[in-house]
């Protein structure tokens, strides 16, 4: 007798999986389309879970892997009797299915074990949300201020850029521009004038020190909480009572009934602060229109997220006339974030910006992966400024360091740490040290605190700036950030670490080179792949610089005076600034420290 445990996958089932989620993304694609045709086509369903296909909203698309990977393995091995899945709906689904099996199998529901305020909070989910947005918008209605409302111009068009505010934006009270540093250092006063961004402020608690902080920036800004009403705050919470249901009982898909999926992902996201902040960025266009202001030119910030998708559909509706640019400013993982790119039905929706703007010319056909008749066209890398200024790598001679770049997600930085402490027991590497430097949004203390009892003595976690970090660094381990490109692009290999339980995330695109990147699954591949580059430590590193440079011209596009004039579609009327970011140098950071990095 055996079983299948999938929260506990072997390398061989993990690859399985991740060949699965290539294969049925199209059948994927029109079970969405299906499910949007059957709803009332209302904004409310626009900005649901169940369209999004984002995979960190919603668990529907892994559920389905799992299915298909349940159903393989149990054909192919007549001894599996058992399968143990993490979800209630997922042992709905596989029991119906191995109901019509002779002789069944057994699916049972491995619960994972947590606190009693957790398993409430699983359990009253929308209850949660709910609550958490009630008082989220309390503080943001009781921080609007007219003052900053009666400041934006109206007798004259104006840019709006969409950003966010992060805790790490306003560290050392001083706001560093993390998304488009370098794009207000391109251009004249008199151009500066009309570009307004509108963030998305994610540090409610102190809202109100945020705003003082942005008072001091050169930076404008529009925020959405000076310009929405209270009724808006309303209809946002009221979307659970508002939302038309559709019986999910008859959706199929890949020979399952997934309706239980599907039923459980819509009932515990009703309220999810996504969900109802896309509302909210809807309503936010309404009120500017109603306001008077005129819009020239939009910048989304472009995940193809449903904050994005309300934020599109409310420009689209109330701003018609006015151009939309989709801005990705950052390179994941295709195969697992390929929400990121729009589907045909998603540009019939009018969700999707009137363009895409990639950062690199290699990631054009990316973008158009769903929807070929989508515009796409590259702009300025601004986040990533660094891969074309001087880098001079200084590693210990006697030291191997490894630098490991932690996501953001939790559970992921654990794999990578608990993977790496197994590396450790392997076999003695006094000779390699772990540099862990942390997501900035990530809690590397509660990483710490789940891990103290194992945390080895090579390991070290370390701040600073990134590119400071890497330059004592042999080899980089990290997984979904696009610090992996920015290291290959110095000519620093990088090792992928794969997934312990679900989808791996790899952003580095298919056309780079094997020679200098490799995937590592288990601990073994993981000591071998240091190994490997380990041995390059004293040999000649132009072939991998040479490589870095190929990537630097094929991925990032330079930040410069015309590229930044294109991007914005703001004609060259003006003479040049003083300041300029030109090739091979960083943009000057402004004496009051405006900038800030992604």
């Amino acid at each position: 007798m055996s079983s299948l445990n999938l929260s506990q996958l072997s390398r061989e089932h993990i690859l399985r999986l991740n060949e699965i989620s290539c294969e049925i993304k199209n059948e994927y694609h029109d079970l969405i389309a299906k499910i949007y045709r059957d709803t009332d086509k209302s904004l409310d369903w626009l900005v649901s879970s169940t369209l999004s296909r984002n995979n960190y909203l919603t668990s529907s698309f892994l559920n389905i892997c799992y299915l298909k990977l349940a159903a393989e393995v149990v054909d192919l091995d007549a001894a599996c009797e058992m399968v143990s899945v993490p979800s209630r709906a997922l042992k709905q689904v596989l029991d119906d299915y191995f109901s019509r099996r002779s002789p069944a199998v057994r699916v049972v529901w491995t619960r994972a074990k947590t606190g009693l305020k957790n398993r409430l909070k699983e359990r009253f989910r929308a209850l949660f949300d709910w609550y958490s947005g009630a008082t989220t918008f309390a503080v943001m209605w009781l921080a609007r201020d007219r003052g900053r409302k009666a400041a934006v111009p109206t007798e004259r068009p104006i840019t709006l850029i969409d950003t966010f505010f992060l805790p790490t934006i306003l560290e050392d009270g001083v706001f560093h521009d993390r998304y488009y540093p370098g794009l207000l250092d391109c251009l004249t006063p008199e151009e500066q004038k009309d570009i307004y961004f509108n963030p998305s402020v994610l540090i409610y608690r102190s809202v109100r020190e945020a705003y003082k902080i942005a008072e001091c920036a050169r930076e404008k800004f529009i925020y959405r909480n000076d310009f929405l009403l209270f009724r808006d705050y309303i209809h946002a919470l009221m979307r659970p009572l508002r939302m038309k249901r559709i019986d999910f009982g008859e959706y199929t898909m890949a020979g399952f009934n997934v309706g239980p999926l599907l039923e459980a992902d819509f009932r515990d996201n009703l309220c999810n602060m996504s969900c109802l902040f896309g509302i909210l960025n809807y309503l936010f266009f309404k009120r500017l229109s109603q306001e008077g202001v005129k819009l020239r030119f939009a910048v989304n910030w472009f995940e193809n997220q449903v904050i994005d998708r309300g934020w599109n559909k409310g420009l689209k509706t109330f701003f018609p006339a006015t151009q939309s640019v989709g801005y990705q400013g950052f390179i994941n993982s295709v195969d697992y974030n390929f929400y990121i790119m729009p589907t045909e039905a998603e540009s019939k929706q009018g969700v999707v910006p009137d363009e895409v703007a990639v950062v690199g010319p290699g990631l054009v056909e990316d973008a158009r992966s769903f929807d070929a008749t989508i515009e796409v066209r590259t702009a300025p890398a601004f986040r990533f400024q660094n891969v074309w200024s001087s880098f001079e790598p200084n590693p210990p001679a006697q030291q191997m360091v490894v630098l490991v770049a932690l996501p953001i997600d939790f559970v992921e930085s654990l794999e990578i740490v608990d993977l790496l402490v197994e590396v450790t027991k392997l076999c003695t590497l006094a000779d390699v040290r772990f540099h862990l430097k942390p997501h900035p949004s990530l809690d590397m203390n509660r990483v710490c605190q789940e891990r103290q009892d194992k945390w080895p003595a090579t390991f070290e976690v370390v701040g600073g700036d990134f590119k400071t970090c890497l330059q004592v660094a042999s080899v980089l381990v990290s997984n979904s950030s696009s610090v992996c490109l920015e290291t290959l692009c110095f000519g620093i290999p990088v090792i992928i670490a794969g997934s312990q339980s679900g989808l791996t995330q790899n952003p580095i695109p298919k056309s780079v080179s094997a020679e200098i990147w490799r995937i590592a699954y288990t601990e073994t591949e993981m000591l071998d792949a240091i190994r490997h580059f380990g041995e390059f430590r004293t040999l000649d590193p132009s072939p991998f610089r040479m490589v870095g440079r190929k990537m630097r011209d094929e991925f990032f596009q330079q930040v410069t005076r015309e590229s930044v004039l294109e991007f914005l579609e703001l004609p060259e009327k003006r003479p040049r600034p003083v300041i300029e970011v030109m090739p091979g140098t960083q943009s000057v950071p402004n004496p009051q420290g405006l900038q800030r990095q992604g």
